[in-house]
């Protein structure tokens, strides 16, 4: 790692930061209680179908 980081320097490149995984999304009760519904309805967690739709977008 520090090979990289002293590369990134003397070329002046930013480096690649690691993410840590986590979102938060700020909504309001009523979203976040009909997500919640349609996740359940389909036997997911919030955070299972969360991310189902993100990567469905990005496609």
């Amino acid at each position: 790692m520090k090979v990289y980081l002293d590369v990134c320097n003397e070329k002046g490149i930013e480096p690649d930061k690691p993410y840590s995984g986590r979102l938060n999304i700020r909504m309001s009760h009523e979203k976040h209680r009909r997500f919640a519904q349609l996740a359940a309805a389909e036997g997911k967690s919030l955070n299972a179908w969360v991310l189902e739709a993100m990567e469905h977008s990005s496609r």
